[in-house]
């Protein structure tokens, strides 16, 4: 799409008129914005490794509020027992009459939205973010209350089985209040028509509180994903992030992380699978704003085909942020002679009594360990299963809960399996 198909997407939105002068007046000053800003194009340093000419190239169209959507989907086949899920077809919210736990307060819908209380994230010059504050077609605001241990993980399942090439902007906040805990599944599954996802979610972490945060992209390969998240996090806190991605033709997650308050701890770890002609991008910044705090990023990647990945983590560390201890990891398998695979980890430290490092490995299968495998009796294929689940091990062993972790596993062990046989 060029700036002209954006600009037509957005008159139809705005002749919907569905909410007030005050909400329109918010999109229009978002959309204002990111025309003046434009798509990102390779000589801006941040996506210098990020194609855009598949998206450029299609064109979206919004999308429609449909009477019935689900009757056309089959929710059994995406049940987790004891899992409250939350779920969008099409980019919209639907009701499906749940009652929420007390503990739990809910706003769902742009009925609820309120431009006034939107906390901006600080990188609003980013034109997906733009973007998505322009087109929201959906806002959610969750709220763990004070002092609970929340047991039910809470899932948001977007789902998309439209045959025709649509353009979904959700809007998700997330709050969790001080001295509570929860655990936070994304899913996102696509297989039809060509789909731009491009979310913006923010995470607000009070203290002493504990957010494991999940994330599943599988979504078909005509799909362009977008992915923004930015956490704030208060004293004493903790962030634990991991990411399973092995879908989209071109997937970027932008995540900002920032410790605000002392004893703040935040990992963000993550898993891409790739083939094809895919692209994963992962682009993290980590900001120490305040003392004794930890921090850590731990992303591994298996490439095959002509796909290609990009890592550009960043910790930044204030001149207050005295006693941090940081560490990045990445690490990267190329299973083929022509996938590619861009890694640029940083440090940026204006304090000095700190403790940080980074590092990152980019190759292929030892073959002397096949070898010796193979002589020990297993076949090629089994060799290279093994070495690879090795490989992947350590990022799956961040998840806390068995059952997402035994069915992350299980998706691993079928793209293995498919990528073996192509």
């Amino acid at each position: 799409m060029n700036l002209s198909d954006y600009q037509n997407q957005f008159d139809k939105l705005i002749s919907r008129k569905e909410k007030s002068n005050k909400f329109q007046n918010f999109r229009k000053s978002y959309f204002s914005k990111f025309l003046k800003v434009g798509l990102p194009t390779q000589k801006w340093e941040d996506w210098r490794f990020t194609n855009l000419s598949e998206l450029k190239k299609e064109k979206f169209d919004i999308s429609e509020v449909h009477s019935n959507p689900l009757k056309r989907v089959d929710l059994l086949k995406y049940d987790i027992e004891g899992v409250i899920t939350f779920i969008f077809v099409d980019g919209h919210y639907q009701e499906i009459n749940q009652v929420f736990p007390k503990n739990l307060k809910v706003s769902t819908g742009l009925k609820d939205f309120k431009p006034s209380r939107i906390n901006v994230p600080p990188k609003m010059s980013d034109p997906f973010e733009l973007l998505n504050s322009a087109f929201v077609d959906s806002a959610l605001s969750i709220t763990i209350k004070e002092n609970k241990d929340f047991t039910s993980p809470i899932r948001f399942l977007y789902i998309s089985e439209s045959k025709t090439n649509l353009m979904i902007s959700p809007k998700i906040h997330l709050k969790v209040s001080k001295s509570s805990s929860c655990t936070f599944i994304e899913e996102h599954i696509s297989s039809k028509g060509s789909l731009f996802h491009n979310q913006s979610t923010n995470v607000k972490l009070e203290k002493n509180s504990t957010l494991n945060h999940i994330r599943i992209q599988t979504n078909s390969l005509k799909t362009t994903t977008i992915n923004n998240i930015t956490i704030n996090q208060k004293k004493d806190s903790s962030y634990n992030f991991t990411q399973f991605s092995e879908g989209s033709g071109l997937s970027r997650s932008n995540i900002n992380s920032y410790l605000d308050e002392e004893g703040s701890q935040c990992y963000i770890n993550g898993l891409s699978l790739s083939k094809n002609s895919q692209q994963i991008d992962n682009n993290i910044i980590i900001t120490h704003n305040a003392p004794n705090c930890t921090s850590g990023q731990n992303f591994r990647s298996i490439l095959k085909g002509r796909s290609k990945g990009v890592f550009n983590g960043r910790t930044i560390v204030k001149q207050k942020a005295q006693k941090t201890n940081s560490s990045q990891s990445n690490k990267n398998l190329l299973i083929s002679k022509d996938a590619l695979m861009y890694s640029n980890p940083q440090l940026e430290i204006y304090a000095d009594d700190v403790k940080c490092s980074h590092g990152s490995t980019t190759g292929q299968l030892d073959e002397s360990i096949l070898f010796y495998l193979q002589s020990r009796g297993l076949n090629i294929s089994l060799s290279k299963t093994l070495l690879l689940k090795g490989f992947s091990a350590e990022i799956f062993d961040t998840i806390k809960d068995n059952s997402i972790k035994k069915s992350l596993e299980d998706k691993f062990e079928i793209w293995l399996i498919n990528s073996q046989s192509e």
